[in-house]
């Protein structure tokens, strides 16, 4: 994204406390385009500026560079932009595409009230031109035959896969271990979690569990979840609950997800609330806003606050949950930027217009 130098200016005030923007020169700005224009790793600026077509009319406009974009994402990604960034963008972005998508950050944060003017500033900005030759169809290709384009020890790996399957369905489970994590060791991890399964199913539980953490180890976790269901079938809660966190160590977070759905089904709601934190610290969507309407229930308003500003923070808003969040309840119209309520509304209908409503997801 090409950002104006009058945005950045602007948006730089809410980042800066009292004292820091007492002590800047006249020429701060210039200065910190100057800084961050240097060349950095890789030959790189931090900010460099884009240059404008001959002919083209518009102010200086820099973009931030790809591996300081990727950082930013990581470390502020939980983090809602001040204030000063939403007014700078309404007043000074001039791409509709962008204040779209910044219209779908406000709302992800629960900021409706700069959700609604980003989306009016939007309807008053030009839809871009296409690209030329966008209109022309691609050329077209003959397909390939996917066999053309595997190296040999892929089809190796699939041969050795579907051996172990064979070998399963012979009885003979040690042969259909060792082919399966052989073919796993290439690229095959998805069939030596079906093949951990398979031992559970047999009554081989403690190879079933091996076999799934190595599966796991090579990329396919999946064989986890399978035991965590299994043994939460057969009344084995710890297991399933010990199985459902390796899962989520490897980024699998729904199976820790259903097991707390499934707690507080049973009217465990202690039990279903440690499962949620769980859930959280591997950043499962669904989660803060559980937390947060448990707390919620337990008439823990300030609790339940502290919680849901968090998610919004890092914009839980846009996750599909299966009842009505409870910032909905706490703040009807909205929070502005560092927090604190919307105390009036904007239009009843607002947040209707875009939060998603109908959905089967947990939470």
């Amino acid at each position: 994204m090409d950002l104006p130098a009058a945005f950045l200016k602007e948006a730089a005030m809410g980042y800066l406390s009292e004292s820091e923007l007492n002590s800047l020169d006249d020429d701060w700005f210039e200065q910190a385009i100057s800084y961050t224009g240097r060349a950095a790793h890789g030959n790189t600026a931090l900010l460099r500026r884009t240059r404008r077509r001959p002919g083209t009319e518009g102010e200086d406009s820099f973009r931030l560079a790809d591996y300081m974009e990727q950082h930013g994402r990581r470390t502020r990604g939980r983090i809602c932009p001040p204030a000063s960034f939403w007014d700078a963008a309404l007043r000074h972005l001039p791409r509709r595409t962008d204040v779209s998508a910044l219209e779908s950050a406000a709302s992800a944060r629960w900021r409706l009230r700069y959700a609604r003017l980003l989306a009016e500033r939007a309807h008053q900005l030009p839809w871009p031109s296409p690209a030329p030759g966008l209109h022309m169809r691609p050329p077209a290709y003959e397909e390939l035959d996917d066999s053309d384009i595997w190296p040999v020890d892929h089809l190796t790996c699939r041969a050795l896969a579907d051996l172990a399957f064979t070998a399963a369905q012979a009885a003979d489970y040690e042969q259909a271990a060792a082919l399966a994590l052989e073919a796993a060791e290439c690229c095959q991890p998805d069939a030596l979690a079906d093949i951990a399964l398979q031992h559970e199913q047999a009554g081989l539980p403690v190879e079933a569990s091996e076999l799934a953490h190595q599966a796991a180890a090579h990329g396919a976790p999946v064989g986890l979840s399978h035991l965590t269901m299994t043994r939460e079938e057969a009344a084995l809660f710890e297991q399933a609950e010990h199985y459902a966190r390796a899962a989520a160590g490897y980024g699998l977070t729904n199976t820790l997800a259903d097991l707390a759905v499934r707690r507080e089904a049973t009217g465990d709601k202690e039990r279903a609330e440690e499962l949620w934190e769980a859930a959280a610290t591997y950043g499962h969507p669904a989660a803060l806003a559980n937390i947060a309407r448990f707390r919620y229930e337990s008439h823990d308003i300030d609790g339940a606050s502290r919680i849901a500003r968090e998610a919004l923070d890092q914009g839980d808003a846009a996750y599909p949950h299966h009842t009505n969040p409870v910032w909905r309840k706490l703040w009807p119209h909205g929070i502005e930027p560092d927090g604190t309520p919307t105390l009036f509304p904007h239009d009843d209908a607002w947040p209707q217009t875009w939060y998603p409503t109908g959905s089967s997801s947990v939470c």
